[in-house]
């Protein structure tokens, strides 16, 4: 059998890829969107008025809850835990809860506030720098009220490549 010489092997070759053309494929550049300032998330169930002090952190810090009842308006606040926070990520997987016992002057047990009187409980999330950045939902209840969920949102948002 002739032997055909390499060179003639790879000629189709070369040729192919120099019609082709020797420009470098179109560059992906990515950023990261700037960061808004979303306003601080809030709800109303009941007779409660739920918020945050924010609705994004990035790096490491604490957000803030706050359930705040205006008179006229009766419920019921267990003195050992009146405002309960459980904190999910977007698996479901709860990442943080507390409901640490009311404060000095905070009503708690049976409460009837009067029209122009309000009560105000507070709980502080200490997020655990671990924590990989995404959406996360915070359900809140206090007392005997029905509960409510409010969306934060840890680290930067994720790139746009284009």
């Amino acid at each position: 059998m002739p032997r055909i010489p390499v060179a003639t092997l790879c000629a189709p070759v070369v040729a192919a890829l120099t019609a082709c053309g020797s420009a470098a494929p179109p560059a992906v550049h990515c950023t990261v969107p700037s960061r808004p300032d979303p306003p601080s998330p809030s709800a109303v169930a009941g007779v409660v008025g739920f918020g945050a002090d924010r609705g994004w952190l990035v790096g490491p810090g604490a957000i803030a809850f706050t359930a705040t009842v205006r008179g006229p308006a009766r419920f019921r606040a267990d003195c050992s835990g009146p405002l309960q926070v459980v904190v999910s990520d977007s698996a479901d997987i709860h990442v943080f809860s507390a409901a640490p016992p009311v404060g000095k002057g905070v009503p708690c047990g049976v409460v009837s506030l009067p029209r122009g009187r309000s009560a105000e409980y507070e709980l502080s999330w200490q997020v655990d720098p671990s924590l990989p950045p995404g959406l996360y939902e915070a359900t809140l209840v206090l007392g005997d009220q029905p509960p409510t969920t409010l969306q934060v949102r840890l680290g930067l948002p994720d790139p746009v490549c284009r």
